[in-house]
């Protein structure tokens, strides 16, 4: 049996390969364009306002992550701007975890795509911000604690950039400033004088001593004002100036002395002072010391006069009668004298601690008074009002007392629970006419038990 050979097909040419590629790709392009709306890939959209994982804190002068999350589409293109007072900011870097980000200059933020032309997938972006506080971010602290820190606020914008859908968003996130001992000397006060409570004469002085401790950078010299500020103080009594205290390299102690003078006019009760030491851009506060002004001595009795003999009785004149007019109503509220000075938080060690003492006086003019003392907190921005602290005190006309304000139980809860809270301290001053004066303060709760 004899078998035929099958003749080879003869190759391609180059002209025919080419003419080949081409026409399947007008034939795909017109299937692509052929294609209904519905299944091409709609444009990615920036999805609302971003959120926020800041740093327990941020030194001054150090650059510290913060990292923000925006929900958006892929192939999204869009800008972050930062913006807060002495607060400098960089874009570090960005990721999403599916899809590879990039980062161009002035902010701008490009979103890959996968590939897949009928959708774009939903993304999230976290974005590394580094924010470098300026060494002039003040911060205050009070004497037993340590440097605290101050929030500032941070505002973060994004914007679509075309072809990405979607509108501008704003967000606001809050940074803690720390001081950085590394770079930067911190100031302690331990005062030393008066003994808190005593009692002190019109025309005398109170001496206010303290020991002023430098730690944190040795190497520079250091120029503090040391003077007296307010705590419970009324009428009567005054600092009589300041002192400039100057840290040469090195040198770790200082102790100073500012005397109050009680003038001849002071009034009678509680009176109290805090020694303030103030460097650079920062603060501490000493611990309030108290002292009694008495009450001045009663004057001399003075013998009565021998009466006159009695004359022989006059029949006495017809008088008109004459009504009485009504007595106005009182309408004039009492004031307070008391000061509040409350600057930065309030650092709480113990929950069962007294966070506030109050003293004021009731006006003579006045027959009694009571003074009420509540510390509110609100579950959220317009929403209910929460009492977690209240006191209350009785005085008599022309009587000084004193108060102390406690966190309730469901304010120890609150506290505990979250770490911090913003609280508001309102004093009411009523007469018996029900006349009041309120103060009110906003405060700034922080629990950091001890150790």
């Amino acid at each position: 049996m004899t078998f035929a050979r099958a003749a080879s097909a003869p190759a391609l040419s180059a002209r025919s390969r080419a003419l080949l590629l081409l026409t399947s790709l007008l034939v795909a392009f017109g299937i692509l364009t052929s294609m209904p709306t519905s299944a091409r890939a709609a444009a990615a959209t920036l999805h609302g306002a971003p959120t926020f994982t800041p740093a327990a804190s941020y030194p001054r002068s150090v650059p510290t992550d913060l990292q923000v999350h925006v929900d958006t589409d892929e192939g999204a293109t869009f800008k972050i701007a930062a913006s807060g007072a002495l607060l400098a900011t960089q874009v570090a870097g960005c990721s999403t975890g599916t899809v590879s980000c990039n980062v161009a200059s002035g902010g701008k933020i490009t979103i890959a795509d996968d590939g897949d032309t009928a959708t774009n997938g939903p993304v999230q972006v976290t974005i590394r911000l580094l924010v470098t506080p300026a060494s002039t971010v003040p911060i205050v602290s009070e004497e037993g604690s340590p440097m605290g820190t101050m929030p500032r606020e941070l505002e973060i914008t994004l914007t679509p950039l075309a072809p990405t859908a979607g509108s501008t968003h704003t967000a606001t996130a809050i940074v803690l400033v720390a001081s950085n001992p590394a770079f930067q000397a911190e100031l302690s006060i331990a005062t030393l004088a008066p003994i808190d409570g005593g009692t002190v004469q019109r025309g005398g002085t109170v001496p206010y001593r303290a020991r002023i401790t430098r730690s944190g950078n040795m190497g520079q010299q250091v120029d503090a004002t040391i003077s007296l500020v307010p705590g419970t103080a009324i009428s009567g009594t005054a600092p009589a100036g300041t002192s400039r205290v100057v840290f040469m390299p090195n040198v770790t102690t200082v102790t100073v002395e500012l005397p109050v003078v009680v003038s001849s006019t002071a009034t009678t009760g509680l009176h109290g002072w805090r020694l303030r030491a103030a460097w650079g851009a920062d603060m501490e506060v000493g611990a309030l010391r108290t002292f009694t002004v008495p009450a001045p001595p009663a004057p001399p009795v003075t013998p009565a006069k021998p009466k006159p003999p009695v004359k022989a009785a006059v029949a006495p004149r017809p008088v008109a009668l004459v009504t009485p007019l009504p007595a106005r109503p009182d309408t004039r509220a009492p004031s307070i004298t008391m000061q509040l000075v409350i600057k930065g938080a309030v650092l709480v060690r113990r929950l069962n601690a007294t966070l506030f003492i109050l003293g004021e006086r009731c006006p003579t003019n006045e027959k009694a008074c009571v003074l009420r003392t509540s510390l509110t907190w609100k579950t959220r921005p317009g929403g209910p009002t929460v009492r977690i602290g209240a006191a209350t005190l009785y005085l008599k006309a022309g009587a000084v007392g004193t108060t102390q304000v406690k966190l309730t139980p469901l304010g120890r809860k609150l506290l505990a629970k979250r770490g911090a809270l913003r609280t508001v301290l309102t004093v009411q001053l009523t007469d018996k006419a029900g006349n009041t004066s309120s103060l009110r303060r906003a405060v700034v709760l922080k629990y950091r038990p001890r150790r």
